[in-house]
């Protein structure tokens, strides 16, 4: 009688080497996430994602189980900085130590990556809230709570009167090196900045709002 074989182990692979038609199932199920847990439609993300990996742009990696893949993150470099822009695994896969695996590889490649002296992510999917995260000891982490609120709640609030003289703009480029020095003001002192350095400095907070502004999403 013939033994069971065992279950293939998790691989990474980088993106580069992915099509992009694997990836179909791994983002249906991510845009369904980003809609149940945030109310975020994160389709348009996720065309995107599929343009970069279509033309092997991406630089990141997926976790793949036998044929499938069921995992991926990726990462982008601005000078000094590496960011982590991602980071999902499907729910049937998503025990702590694959979401570490695929976490320490990104992390691991940034760190080989010459002039990187700081890393930052927002993982707002990572399922792994109580593990230790690889690196640990040279990270600092800061867990964010969402807080939501009935719509007919909102319609029920009383409006309050606009005489103070605060009036109401559309953006326009004139309002944005004013806006740097209002954001960096704002942002001292608070944990954001601990977590984005981009609002610790006027031109880092020019840099955030130039992304913003002409790169939405």
């Amino acid at each position: 009688m013939a033994a069971l074989s065992d279950p293939k182990l998790p691989e990474i692979v980088e993106l580069s080497q992915l099509d992009v038609s694997e990836f179909d199932d791994l983002f249906g199920e991510e845009i369904a996430v980003w809609d149940e847990k945030f109310y975020w439609d994160f389709r348009p993300s996720a065309d995107l994602l599929r343009r970069f990996l279509l033309v092997h742009s991406l630089v990141g990696y997926a976790l793949r189980v036998g044929r499938s893949v069921v995992g991926y993150t990726y990462c982008v470099c601005e000078g000094r900085k590496g960011l982590i822009g991602d980071l999902y695994v499907k729910e049937e896969f998503s025990g702590a130590e694959n979401e570490a695996l695929l976490l320490g590889s990104a992390v691991q490649g940034l760190m080989r990556t010459s002039g990187i002296k700081r890393i930052e992510s927002q993982l707002m999917l990572l399922r792994n809230r109580t593990g230790q995260l690889p690196y640990s000891r040279f990270l600092s982490r800061y867990d964010r709570l969402f807080m939501s609120i009935d719509r007919k709640v909102i319609a029920d609030l009383m409006p309050l009167s606009t005489d103070s003289g605060t009036t109401f703009q559309p953006w326009a480029e004139r309002y944005q090196e004013e806006t740097a020095h209002l954001v960096s003001a704002a942002y001292r002192g608070h944990v954001d900045s601990e977590i984005n350095d981009q609002y610790r400095t006027i031109p880092g907070a020019r840099h955030f709002l130039t992304n913003i502004i002409r790169y939405p999403g």
